[in-house]
């Protein structure tokens, strides 16, 4: 699919349908811009600005992007420098390697502090996920 171009007067919205996981979190709670069930779907018309990024920064796949509009063009909104940034590398048939610092949210709400370098399991078989225990290499798994 090809990415698509919803146009405010001085932003865009980007909604990037590959990268969609469809949790209805955008048009369950602003249901007058985001519509599944209408053509467009997006209509930025349908309210303010500042709503309409709070909601596009809360789509939880990234598929969803707010682009600012200056008299010379696009603006990036990127806040974090290159050296900030969190690389994920997916490894052939193995993990996926997080490089850099970030918080992991388990699923009870308990966070925790990783540093450096993370694998963490593609395959779905580790038994100690979400981090990788070679598990993948056992069961012969591809991707």
């Amino acid at each position: 699919m090809h990415n698509k171009t919803y146009k405010g007067a001085d932003f865009e919205v980007l909604w990037q349908p590959d990268v969609c996981i469809h949790s209805t979190i955008c048009w369950k709670n602003l249901r007058s811009v985001f519509d599944p069930f209408r053509k467009p779907w997006i209509m930025v018309e349908n309210s303010d600005r500042e709503t309409i990024k709070n909601q596009v920064n809360s789509c939880p796949s990234g598929a969803l992007k707010w682009i600012e509009i200056s008299a010379s063009g696009p603006v990036s909104t990127t806040q974090v420098s290159e050296q900030e940034m969190i690389y994920v590398e997916q490894k052939p048939n193995g993990p996926l390697l997080v490089k850099g610092d970030f918080v992991l949210v388990h699923p009870d709400g308990r966070r925790e502090v990783k540093e450096k370098i993370t694998a963490l399991c593609r395959c779905g078989g580790s038994s100690n996920k979400p981090f990788c225990d070679g598990t993948h290499a056992k069961l012969g798994f591809t991707g």
